[in-house]
């Protein structure tokens, strides 16, 4: 548990404070990295969850299609990419 701890904290992650009432003690507490990693990590397992939920069928489908979108995004020039984002996003 140790390891993983000071990896998280190397990584910045979370962070160690002394507890002020028993100095025995030390408290671990997010940082915003860690907050922002949290609630990215959160949102996936959700999408996990709801893709888990969908028939076999759908999931084949929908793994072909992100599929189908994901070759067709690679052939459109990252300037052309970025002028759709633009557009979408109503800027000029």
């Amino acid at each position: 548990m140790v390891g993983i701890i000071n990896r998280m904290e190397r990584d910045g992650l979370i962070k160690r404070q002394v507890d002020r009432q028993n100095k025995k003690y030390t408290r671990i507490l997010l940082t915003s990295k860690g907050k922002t990693l949290y609630e990215k990590a959160v949102k996936l397992n959700t999408f996990v969850t709801i893709i888990s939920s969908l028939p076999e069928e759908d999931k084949r489908k929908l793994k072909l299609y992100l599929s189908t979108l994901s070759k067709a995004a690679r052939k459109v020039p990252e300037e052309q990419r970025n002028s759709k984002r633009k557009l979408l996003k109503g800027e000029d």
